[in-house]
């Protein structure tokens, strides 16, 4: 963790959709109140990208490398 703390959690797969698109993507398990974050990984196999000015999600079709 950030402040120097190991932690353990369990990883395993989980289908998703969002925006009418879905994926199988890996999860971490963590305690109950831990923040629910919907990370870059799982964005990238949803095919979905940030747009920070609106604050909303939007298709990208293409990955640029």
């Amino acid at each position: 963790m950030a402040d120097g703390r190991i932690e353990e959690w369990a990883l395993t797969r989980l289908e998703v959709e969002c925006l009418g698109r879905r994926a199988t993507t890996p999860i971490l398990m963590g305690p109950p109140d831990s923040p629910v974050l919907l990370g870059a990984t799982t964005l990238e196999e949803l095919g979905l990208g940030i747009d920070p000015l609106n604050r909303r999600l939007i298709p990208v079709d293409a990955y640029l490398a």
